[in-house]
């Protein structure tokens, strides 16, 4: 069971980066840090995107991380549990290496170094993938949810990221929408899915410069609750940019990738 963060940060409506206003996919970041070692966090996704995918899955012996669907008072959340005393274990820096999406695009430049991934596949056509970073200044801590799908209306290779950060302009994560890798025949040869990541390093070093005074006030759960800062740098991979400019077309990109990862995870 993925305990209740105790630092919250709530979403509002994000500016794109031509000026029009666009919904934010992450609504809600949730985290809390114990004795500087023990993670707890929980990211909740806008109303927008929809999933029928719950999983449980351990991070080798050092914790879990666990998606839920939406229900009538939360949207689709995704929770973690991780002992940070993995960055000494040597076997971690053995595993596969990698800085780029599922489908084979770039991961956000957020992300500043290779990360050690794991994949673990949940049905036939779902997988979930876990990143951690191996140095102790950039701590990360990422998940994909990985689906196969394909869909002319959105494009093969499309990436759509957005920063999460606090009032402060502080940056808690990213979290990144990405189309299927397709080949010349039409099939499939990468999925598509939802990419989001966190630097646990800065959580550690915002986590101890948090305060009542700086950042809000303390709920009747005793969370510390502060609101995230509307973002601009939303970035829409080339070549496809300039065809979603548009709000609207911008969030039928969206409800289309949703629909697709929706039909996929129901299956």
């Amino acid at each position: 069971m993925i305990r209740k963060a105790l630092l919250t940060v709530a979403g509002t409506a994000l500016l794109s980066n031509c000026g029009s206003e666009q919904e934010q996919i992450v609504k809600r970041f949730s985290y809390d840090i114990l004795d500087n070692e023990l993670l707890h966090l929980e990211l909740e996704f806008n109303s927008n995107i929809e999933l029928n995918t719950e999983f449980t899955i351990p991070i080798l012996e050092y914790g879990s991380i666990s998606m839920f669907p939406s229900s009538q008072d939360t949207g689709v959340t995704v929770g973690a549990d991780l002992n940070l005393a993995y960055i000494d274990d040597r076997d971690i820096l053995d595993l596969e290496r990698t800085r780029r999406l599922p489908n084979g695009q770039p991961l956000s430049p957020y992300i500043e170094e290779d990360l050690s991934r794991i994949r673990v596949q949940l049905h036939d056509r779902v997988y979930t993938s876990v990143y951690l970073g191996t140095s102790e200044e950039k701590m990360y801590f990422g998940n994909s949810i990985e689906f196969e799908f394909g869909d002319a209306d959105f494009p093969a290779g499309l990436v759509i990221s957005q920063r999460i950060r606090d009032r402060q302009g502080r940056s808690l994560g990213v979290v990144t929408l990405f189309g299927p890798h397709m080949v010349d025949n039409g099939k499939t040869s990468g999925p598509g899915g939802i990419f989001l990541a966190t630097n646990v390093s800065d959580l550690q070093r915002h986590y101890q410069d948090n305060s009542i005074a700086n950042h809000g006030y303390r709920d009747k759960n005793g969370q510390i609750t502060v609101d995230l800062l509307p973002d601009n740098d939303t970035f829409i991979s080339e070549p496809v940019r300039n065809s979603f400019k548009d709000v609207y077309d911008y969030q039928r990109l969206i409800d289309t990738f949703s629909e697709q990862i929706e039909q996929v995870s129901a299956d």
